[in-house]
């Protein structure tokens, strides 16, 4: 490539340890430094997942060795590549009903050439690309694979998907009439994450809830319903309590229901979900 990667004012292979503000390897560093957000108040989102990225490093709060050997699930995940890489998924598959064009999965094989500088596979798995690089997070190259699910991750979406196409552009539309799946995978999950990605809703995504094995994690900026928290005789009372008091209620009813609360200092004062899948004794 032209334009050399260069931390430190030197070449990514010249990089020291010493050189490196706080990841262990160059391109942690890079996809950190490059880690955008397509969403409103960009700026905020960009802000947001660097804290939590930093938090969680700093922390030790995911074994990495669970992103290792099972899959990293970022719904709506749109072209973005550095946020999981820096949270450490090694297999990914990113959904999104955008990757039913191929322009769009060029868009993330052009930002892992600008993080890595290292050559990018492309394979072609019944008419899916699957794509493979090294990447290092520290203790030298390992490979990444991507794939891409062009699907809405609840078939709540898909209707309003439908819906909202047909309204702007009519029924006889080419985008009224193109069809959206709902997201389905049966292989276990390490990871399921989103970001601005409306929640993780237990009755849209029970299936995929389901595949987040002991140890594995579920991250989204936002509230994230993985199972009905309370019956309609208590929500009266969950709505009169404080800010604090509601947290306190869903995190005990996470551990009744097998998931451990993270806490993230980041999103002081903000709506988040960090879980741990507790693991049966």
């Amino acid at each position: 490539m032209d334009n050399k990667l260069e931390i430190a004012g030197k070449p990514l292979e010249q990089v020291s340890r010493e050189d490196l503000k706080f990841f262990p390897s160059a391109m942690l560093e890079v996809a950190y430094n490059s880690i955008d957000a397509n969403t409103s108040q960009r700026r905020k989102a960009i802000k947001a997942k660097k804290l939590i990225v930093k938090e969680i490093w700093e922390k030790d709060f995911i074994n990495l060795e669970i992103l290792r050997q099972y899959t990293a699930v970022y719904f709506a995940s749109g072209n973005d590549i550095e946020y999981p890489l820096c949270l450490g998924a090694r297999k990914l598959m990113l959904v999104d009903p955008k990757f039913k064009y191929n322009t769009d999965v060029q868009e993330v094989i052009n930002k892992i050439n600008q993080i890595t500088e290292e050559e990018v596979r492309v394979i072609e798995e019944e008419g899916n690309p699957i794509v493979e690089f090294q990447f290092d997070f520290g203790k030298g190259q390992e490979k990444v694979s991507v794939e891409f699910s062009p699907t809405f991750y609840a078939a709540k979406l898909v209707k309003e998907s439908h819906k909202r196409a047909t309204d702007l552009l009519g029924s006889g539309s080419d985008h009224g009439q193109q069809k959206y799946d709902t997201f389905n995978i049966s292989e276990p999950i390490g990871l399921l994450m989103g970001f601005r990605s409306h929640g993780v809703r237990a009755e849209q995504a029970q299936n995929v809830v389901n595949q987040v094995v002991p140890g594995g994690y579920v991250l989204t900026d936002t509230q994230c319903d993985l199972m009905p928290l309370f019956s309609k005789g208590e929500n009266s009372a969950y709505d009169k309590c404080s800010t604090q008091e509601r947290r306190e209620m869903e995190i005990d009813q996470y551990r009744k229901g097998g998931w451990e609360f993270i806490n993230l200092k980041s999103f002081k004062g903000k709506i988040y979900t960090f879980l741990k899948k507790m693991t049966v004794e």
